[in-house]
C-alpha cells in the first residue's frame, strides 16, 4: 500500500519568465510537494528534514532566480551554448547557463515547471518512492492588495541575485501616520509595473536614450543595452527602454523602497509616508 507524504509552502520560488505577450516578466510562488511511496524501515515515505532539504535546494538550483524560456515559443531564437544567447521581439539575453532554465514546449506555464522539476529531481528519491508532484500558489494577499512583477539584477551580489534578468511578484505596502493608503500603493504598483530596474552605470547606450532617473518613460521606442561583469560571470541583455527604472545605484529593494517612497513624496509635498516594498513574498525592505 502506498503512503503519500506532504509539504506544504516548504520554499518561495522567485523567477522572471519570458511571455508571448508582455515579455520578460517577474513571479513569485509558494511551492508544496506530494511524494507517493512505500514505507521504509523506519516507517517513513522519506524522512522529513531529508525531504525538505533535498527538495528546496534542487528548486532553487534548477529554477529559482533564472530566466525561465520556452524552448518553442513562437519568435524566439536560442542558441545554446556555455553561455546561452536568446532573442525575443526587443528582448536578449546572453548570461552563464546558470541563469537560464529551458523548457520543452512553446509556453512557460505552473505545469510546465512543474513536470520540469519532477523530471529533473526524480532520479535523487530513493527507491520506495514512486511518484513526486509539485503544487504552486500565489500569494492569496494579491487578490485584494496592491502587487506587481518586476525583474532586476545586481551586479555586486555574490550570489544569485547578480543575474541579470531574476524577477519578483510582491506586494506593495504605504502608510501614513501609520495607516494604510491603499490609493496610494495601487499607484506605486501601477508605476512598477513589468519594470525592470537597473543601476545607470550599466546601461551601455545611455547617451542615446535620454532617460531620467527614477522616472518611466512607458512609451519610450528605444531598446537599453545592460552589461555587466558579475563574480558568475558577463550578464548582456537588451530590452525596451520604456520598461526601464534607472537608478544611480544598485537596484535593490532596499533602494526600491526608498524610491517609491521619493517618488510619492515629491509628487504630493508634505506627506510623510513609509514604503513598505516586498521582494517575493515574505521578505523586503521599508522606507521611512
Amino acid at each position: 500500500m502506498a503512503t503519500k507524504l506532504f509539504l506544504q509552502n516548504f520554499t518561495v520560488l522567485d523567477f522572471a519568465f519570458l511571455c508571448p505577450v508582455k515579455g520578460l516578466q517577474g513571479e513569485s510562488f509558494h511551492v508544496s510537494a506530494t511524494l507517493s511511496g512505500e514505507l521504509d524501515h523506519q516507517g517513513f515515505v522519506m524522512d522529513f528534514g531529508r525531504v525538505k532539504k533535498l527538495l528546496k535546494a534542487k528548486v532553487d538550483e534548477l529554477v529559482d532566480h533564472r530566466l525561465v524560456a520556452a524552448e518553442a515559443m513562437p519568435e524566439l531564437s536560442l542558441q545554446k551554448a556555455e553561455n546561452p544567447k536568446l532573442n525575443f521581439k526587443n528582448w536578449s539575453y546572453q548570461a552563464p547557463r546558470e541563469a537560464f532554465t529551458f523548457l520543452p514546449g512553446a509556453a512557460v506555464s505552473e505545469a510546465a515547471i512543474q513536470e520540469y522539476l519532477v523530471e529533473e529531481i526524480k532520479s535523487h528519491l530513493p527507491s520506495n518512492v514512486h511518484s513526486l508532484e509539485f503544487s504552486f500558489a500565489s500569494e492569496t494577499r494579491f487578490k485584494d492588495n496592491a502587487n506587481f512583477r518586476y525583474t532586476h539584477g545586481l551586479r555586486l551580489h555574490d550570489g544569485n541575485c547578480q543575474r541579470l534578468f531574476h524577477g519578483h511578484r510582491n506586494l506593495i505596502e504605504v502608510f501614513e501616520n501609520q495607516q494604510k493608503r491603499a490609493d496610494l500603493e495601487q499607484e506605486l504598483a501601477e508605476f512598477f509595473a513589468d519594470a525592470h530596474f537597473a543601476n545607470a552605470a550599466t546601461v551601455k547606450n545611455i547617451s542615446e536614450l535620454d532617460l531620467i532617473l527614477e522616472s518611466r518613460e512607458k512609451l519610450h521606442p528605444g531598446i537599453a543595452e545592460i552589461e555587466y561583469l558579475a563574480p558568475q560571470g558577463k550578464f548582456v541583455g537588451s530590452l525596451p527602454s520604456s520598461t526601464l527604472i534607472l537608478l544611480d545605484r544598485e537596484p535593490s529593494i532596499e533602494n526600491i523602497a526608498a524610491l517609491g517612497k521619493r517618488t510619492l513624496e515629491k509628487k504630493y509635498p508634505g506627506m510623510k509616508l513609509a514604503v513598505m516594498a516586498y521582494e517575493g513574498l515574505n521578505k523586503g525592505a521599508l522606507a521611512e
